[in-house]
């Protein structure tokens, strides 16, 4: 797809509310782009999401809820690290390449 988004710390300014919903053509976030954001509580990822990378949503404190798409192929290292995962619903459809490394 030729119009696919990668976000970024300095693009994803528009996409941060309490509960987000990223675009349909977002298919990456890189590195650290919501690094220490604790309003958002919840993400909704689009469906053909493939890659979040390293730290991407760390210190994100109150986030509660995420259920990761079913075309994700990778996650970073601590991608939700900095969360208590103890009140966190995460929801998986299929394996995907890094997932135990969601807390670190």
């Amino acid at each position: 797809m030729s119009n696919s988004l990668t976000l970024t710390r300095r693009n994803c300014g528009q996409y941060i509310e309490k509960n987000m919903e990223l675009p349909q053509n977002c298919r990456s976030i890189s590195a650290e782009t919501f690094f220490n954001r604790p309003d958002i509580r919840s993400v909704v990822f689009p469906y053909e999401m493939e890659q979040i990378g390293n730290k991407a949503f760390q210190g994100c404190s109150r986030l509660s809820r995420i259920e990761l798409p079913e075309h994700l192929q990778k996650l970073g290292i601590g991608v939700f690290s900095g969360r208590l995962f103890y009140s966190m619903q995460v929801r998986v459809s299929k394996p995907i390449q890094g997932f135990r490394s969601l807390m670190k």
